[in-house]
């Protein structure tokens, strides 16, 4: 199954095409020109593989005024546990990032804002993601 971000990206980034303006469709084009259709797809992976990477941004400049954001960094469940990757949503709040649990808090390197809230099947171009 294909990523359906990676399907609401080539939609999108066809219909700003010469070929989707005059009528046809991304299917229509693979089959007819099935190479460059896998080169269009590839280019559009790398694009949103790069904005992924570029999203995290150094957690010193996240939000401190409540905002919800995702968090990257490490924690430790206690004295004798090993260091684990840690990743959720949390806040600022009381001096301290917070992720609604009682847990040891996690040492925090990155940041990102929230994703946009899911799109209706209309708005991916009839794709369900």
């Amino acid at each position: 199954m294909t990523d359906p971000r990676i399907e609401a990206a080539i939609y999108a980034a066809w219909t700003n095409t010469v070929q989707f303006k005059s009528g046809e469709t991304f299917a229509q084009y693979n089959e007819r020109e099935p190479y460059a259709a896998g080169e269009f797809r590839v280019a559009i992976t790398a694009a949103l593989a790069a904005a992924d990477a570029a999203a995290w941004r150094p957690i010193e400049s996240a939000p401190k005024d409540g905002t919800e954001i995702i968090a990257y960094g490490t924690q430790k469940a206690d004295a004798l546990s090993p260091i684990e990757p840690y990743l959720g949503v949390v806040w600022w709040e009381y001096e301290l990032w917070q992720d609604g649990s009682i847990a040891c808090r996690p040492v925090l390197t990155h940041w990102q804002p929230l994703p946009a809230p899911p799109a209706s099947i209309d708005a991916l171009g009839g794709v369900d993601g």
